[in-house]
């Protein structure tokens, strides 16, 4: 329902980034108004806070991800305006919650199919899906316990969406303008724009460098090999978000999407961290932390 839910706001409210935008403005549809599109992004960081209170990262309950979740979204104010941003976080961590638990010890070929295929549908309206099919294809190629079997059923997941798709457009070739959201988003990719990051893009850079870098030192110097689920989901969270965060440097204009996605890993990095072990260098980084993000959101409030 959560994924119902998102396609609706997509297709009333989007605009801006990506290419459902010029679908929307080609039909006529008023674009809404800054206080609905805050709205709608709150409503979206909420989904994303319930699913991640029902995905399994860790072996234990970790009571820290939610609050820093929220910390984090609440901190990043420019996001809060940008509601196709934070409404492409829906499918997003749904389908990381999927594909976890596909490539846990119980899970099936059901959720993988399903965590694939709601991947590629939504990379048919907002292109930048695509980008995540290649890691997470791997991710289950190099799972424990999944083999060829289990490769080509996520490909099945895959290929559903766009045969669907294309075989339409096939049959009914009037139907060609539901390529265009593809076709715009060939031409952005092949022909990137050129934008200068604001000071505060850069002070939420740093912010994610400083996350990635503890939590992957501690991930290779901690005793994981003795838990090897939580070793390989952590592994996957920590190379996504390092995958995410250099395509903002190669696709600057998408920067505020890639953040969006980038904020669940965020928060379960610095989570992790902060639960594993106490420390009086846990305490101050913790410090360090929340005084960056503090000053993130105050400069926030000062641009205005």
């Amino acid at each position: 329902m959560l994924f119902v839910s998102f396609l609706l706001w997509l297709v009333g409210a989007l605009r801006g980034v990506s290419c459902v935008g010029t679908l929307v403005e080609a039909a006529g549809i008023s674009f809404v108004g800054d206080i609905v599109a805050r709205l709608l992004s709150l409503v979206a960081f909420l989904a994303t806070v319930f699913v991640l209170n029902h995905i399994y990262i860790f072996e234990r309950r970790v009571q820290l991800l939610t609050p820093l979740f929220l910390w984090f979204a609440a901190a990043f104010m420019f996001l809060h305006a940008d509601y196709v941003a934070s409404l492409s976080l829906i499918p997003f961590i749904l389908t990381v919650a999927q594909l976890l638990y596909a490539c846990g010890e119980q899970g099936g070929v059901r959720p993988l199919f399903g965590a694939f295929a709601m991947l590629a549908f939504a990379s048919l309206f907002i292109f930048q899906f695509a980008f995540l099919l290649l890691p997470m294809l791997l991710f289950v190629l190099f799972s424990r316990g999944k083999g060829v079997r289990e490769f080509f059923i996520a490909l099945l997941g895959v290929a559903t969406p766009y045969w669907l798709l294309f075989g339409t457009v096939y049959l009914f070739p009037q139907l060609d303008w539901m390529l265009l959201p593809l076709k715009i988003g060939w031409v952005n990719l092949v022909t990137p724009a050129t934008i200068a990051f604001s000071p505060v893009m850069y002070a939420v850079q740093a912010v994610e460098v400083l996350v990635w870098v503890v939590a992957t030192c501690f991930f290779f110097s901690s005793s994981l090999p003795a838990k090897p689920l939580l070793r390989r989901r952590l592994l996957f969270v920590i190379l996504l978000n390092l995958l995410l965060w250099l395509l903002s440097w190669v696709l600057p204009q998408d920067f505020f999407l890639l953040l969006a996605w980038r904020l669940p890993g965020i928060a379960i990095m610095a989570s992790y961290v902060f639960a594993a072990k106490v420390t009086r260098a846990a305490n101050i980084y913790f410090i360090v932390l929340n005084t960056l993000l503090i000053f993130i959101a105050a400069f926030c409030l000062w641009i205005g």
